[in-house]
Parts: structure tokens; sequence; C-alpha cells
């Protein structure tokens, strides 16, 4: 796993979700910010195994352990936020396309 890829793309979409809806106003475990990053990684680097990328992201230390997920509730807050998830991907990978060119 590339550290730099996968702090640029958390920082990508957490300016994206923040400019879109805005700062959270609770104060969640994980923030849906968080939560679709561990999608796109999952995608990126487990096969879309989300309970995999999960388990990784959270014994490296990319997401502190005390605010770590169970698989459900994970699932739970992204089956919440999949339309923002849909309009994220959309972005980046328009974004990609553009680097690319």
């Amino acid at each position: 796993m590339e550290a730099e890829y996968m702090i640029a793309v958390y920082v990508g979409i957490d300016d994206w979700y923040q400019a879109r809806v805005g700062e959270v106003k609770y104060n969640p475990k994980m923030t849906p910010s968080e939560v679709m990053w561990v999608a796109v990684m999952a995608a990126k680097y487990f096969q879309n195994h989300l309970e995999r990328a999960l388990q990784v992201l959270c014994a490296s230390g990319y997401i502190p352990a005390e605010r770590c997920l169970s698989i459900s509730r994970f699932n739970r807050q992204l089956h919440q936020c999949r339309d923002l998830l849909n309009g994220c991907l959309a972005w980046l990978m328009e974004l990609a396309s553009d680097v690319q060119k």
C-alpha cells in the first residue's frame, strides 16, 4: 500500500465531503469521509473486501483502534452514505482522468 496515495485520497475525499455537505454535526466514531475512504481503499488494494480493508487500516494505525467500527456497523454507515459515495467516486474518476491527460 502506498502511504502517499492513501493520504492524498483521504484528503481529497474529506475536502470533497466538506464542500458538499459541510462539517459533521455530531461526533461519530468514524466520519463519513473515513467510511468512504475505507471503501475506496478496499476497491484499490483488497478486491472490494471491506472487512479485510477495515481490519488492515485499523491494525496499521491509519484509523485509531478506539475509533474502528465493527464490520456490521461499518456496513450500516457505508449504506447511509451510498449516494455521497457515488458522487465522490465520480469526482475521483474525473480527477484521475485529468491527471492522466
